[in-house]
């Protein structure tokens, strides 16, 4: 299935502005050359004027490209000229309707298209493997119309049919099934501009339970999750001016380029600095732990941890989280310990883990595991046990192999509707050493920018989250959390199963109304 990473949202640029140059100038913080992209806009608009593009020469469309980057230089006034250095500028290549050509080191293609009149340049960059940015530029008679980020795009397959053909985002999101974070790269949006200005009656604001979430990081801007979020009204007043003074400069006339700059200086210091506390982005350091994919991670957007932590609070009540975001294998930084204790310090008492990896050699995390677990006795950690089909009574995986050591981690396991282990892509969820089974599939959850519906296949993620949301539910309906006697609960509220018999170590399936 071909994944659909982020997407930027509908952006409209005037030739020749200063509203042009301000997204060059914070296209810094994003893994878009809107430099460059401006360039090309313009090298799409000599091409359109040039009645036989296809008997142009390579020296031809390189005059062009040298023209247009000084253009936009001009325009923009930018002080480093090595952004519109065009020496790597290579491998030009004139085929029909479609040019190719490489440029410091990337490959690019520009195609144009025709329909009904309208002329739409589709303009691509090649980052790595399998992985595009696309772009849509309308053309008039009176130059560009506007344009369109579409984002990256995983998936040969779907370069060949141009099925993000569309009119509007809304069209793209109905044909494509699109799935996006529901903000314009990550940003956060105001309280107020999600539930309006009595926002703060929204808020959760003396939670029962506060729960932490280490994954992939949340959207923070679905009205359905933000109330819940810890730190997320902290920062409101800086959220209303960073909006006001961006709509200011996309849309505002400037009579000078200072008066300009000011306002534009004073949006990137709110744009760096407004946000979570850095703690929260364990793999970025940002204080907005959804505002960018991490490298080389094809699929790593807030997906996940949000269908997590809309289980976690399906049931509704004073339920606080705390989102993590962490790099899922890919790089050893993340300091748990950093994590936990600034649980600690805010009063976390129970953490949702819906991640494993296998550990059978050395456990790279092992001695933060160590000191995490056993230096928070009174903390409970939710974990999920994997979905590889192992036994882990003879394959470690990690986390969870530390339930095996302490009260206070509690592995789980998923079943399906028949009380069987489930099954996630052809494989049975990891069973044997695990303390806990529930049933997984079929849960209502919901995902970035929608709204609930049922989740099919949930695995041991979900099989975590879905035990995270009963012990959650059971404090807030008055019953204590206590890790000593916590896993000897959840065994007398599994129902024995002859099926399930040295499959999990509770023998059988937890049962919420028993727990």
């Amino acid at each position: 299935m071909v994944k659909y990473i982020l997407i930027i949202s509908f952006l409209l640029f005037s030739q020749k502005t200063l509203a042009q140059c301000f997204y060059n100038q914070i296209s810094t913080s994003y893994s878009f050359d809107f430099v460059w992209f401006n360039i090309i806009d313009k090298v799409s608009q000599d091409l359109e004027s040039s009645k036989n593009r296809s008997e142009l020469s390579t020296e031809e469309i390189k005059k062009t490209f040298i023209q247009s980057s000084q253009s936009v230089k001009e325009v923009c006034g930018h002080e480093d000229s090595s952004y519109y250095n065009i020496q790597g500028l290579k491998n030009i290549n004139w085929i029909n309707e479609l040019l190719s050509f490489n440029l410091n080191g990337r490959k690019y293609e520009l195609e144009r298209i025709e329909r009904e009149g309208e002329v739409l340049w589709i303009y691509r960059r090649h980052i790595y493997e399998k992985f595009h940015n696309f772009m849509k530029i309308h053309l008039s008679e009176g130059g560009i119309t506007s344009v369109q980020i579409i984002g990256r795009i995983a998936g040969e397959d779907h370069l060949d049919r141009y099925s993000f053909f569309f009119d509007s985002k809304r069209e793209f999101e109905e044909k494509i099934k699109v799935r996006y974070l529901g903000s314009f790269s990550g940003e956060i949006k105001s309280l107020t501009s999600i539930y309006g200005k009595s926002y703060s009656n929204q808020m959760i604001k003396n939670p029962a339970i506060k729960v932490g979430v280490i994954g992939s990081g949340v959207d923070y801007n679905n009205p359905l999750l933000a109330k819940h979020i810890a730190f997320r009204d902290d920062f409101e007043e800086d959220l209303l001016k960073k909006e006001n003074l961006l709509n200011n400069l996309v849309s505002k006339t400037y009579f000078s380029k200072e008066e300009y700059l000011d306002d534009l200086k004073t949006w990137r210091d709110l744009d760096e600095n407004t946000g979570f506390p850095r703690w929260m982005d364990q793999a970025l350091g940002s204080t907005k732990p959804s505002d960018r994919i991490i490298p080389m991670m094809p699929g790593a957007s807030s997906e996940h941890e949000t269908r997590m932590s809309s289980r976690i609070i399906s049931g509704g009540g004073a339920i606080q989280l705390y989102s993590v975001r962490k790099m899922y294998g890919y790089s050893i930084s993340e300091d748990y310990v950093e994590v936990v204790n600034e649980f600690s310090k805010n009063g976390v008492s129970l953490v949702n883990m819906s991640f494993a990896y296998a550990c059978g050699g050395e456990d790279p995390y092992r001695e933060q595991w160590e000191k995490v677990f056993s230096e928070n006795p009174d903390m409970v950690f939710v974990v999920a046990a994997g979905n590889d089909g192992k036994n882990l009574k003879d394959e470690l995986y990690c986390p969870a192999k530390y339930s095996q050591k302490y009260k206070n981690v509690v592995s789980v396991t998923a079943l399906d509707e028949e009380g069987m282990l489930a099954k996630y892509n052809g494989l049975s969820v990891n069973y044997g050493s695990v303390d806990v089974a529930i049933k997984a599939d079929n849960l209502e959850v919901f995902s970035p920018g929608s709204s609930w519906k049922n989740n099919k296949n949930g695995a041991s993620s979900m099989a975590a989250a879905e035990v995270t949301r009963i012990i959650s539910e059971s404090v807030l309906a008055g019953k204590e959390l206590d890790p000593e006697s916590l896993k000897e609960r959840l065994r007398q509220a599994s129902v024995q199963s002859s099926k399930l018999n040295g499959v999990v170590l509770s023998g059988g399936e937890l049962k919420e109304e028993l727990f």
